[in-house]
């Protein structure tokens, strides 16, 4: 994921986000991501719809630049927010998830790049995380 944050006509920040290839396990309790930064805060997004109205749910992401690193996100600490402002709303279970995505939103105007070489799940005593072995 990388770009050029640009601050013109309300700019300062890009995302990209997928559908997730399978729910995750009712058992699941977190997140893993295997992930190289450059810097910057970036923050994981969760989403159980995709309307134009969807809540996305966030969990910050710091890494020191150039290093690859593994950063676990509770699922418990990620927040509700709308458009970038945060909500009231209960978090739902981790089999409702359908969609993952990456948001840079520091308004911080020049190059930005991260890579992610595996996310996985932890729950239940054990993490499936392996650059090896496929994503979720």
């Amino acid at each position: 994921f990388s770009g050029v944050l640009r601050l013109e006509n309300g700019g300062g920040f890009a995302s990209c986000r997928a559908p997730l290839p399978r729910r995750l396990p009712t058992s699941a309790t977190a997140l893993a991501i295997r992930w190289r930064g450059d810097g910057r805060g970036y923050e994981l997004r969760l989403r159980c719809d995709e309307g134009p109205r969807a809540i996305a749910w966030r969990a910050p992401m710091l890494a020191p630049a150039d290093t690859w690193s593994t950063t676990t996100l509770e699922l418990s600490c990620f927040e509700p927010v709308f458009r970038g402002r945060a909500l009231q709303a209960p978090l739902p279970p981790p089999d409702a998830w359908t969609g993952i995505g990456i948001m840079l939103a520091d308004r911080r105007a020049g190059a930005f790049a991260m890579a992610i070489a595996a996310i996985g799940w932890v729950g239940a005593g054990s993490a499936r995380l392996s650059p090896n072995s496929p994503a979720m």
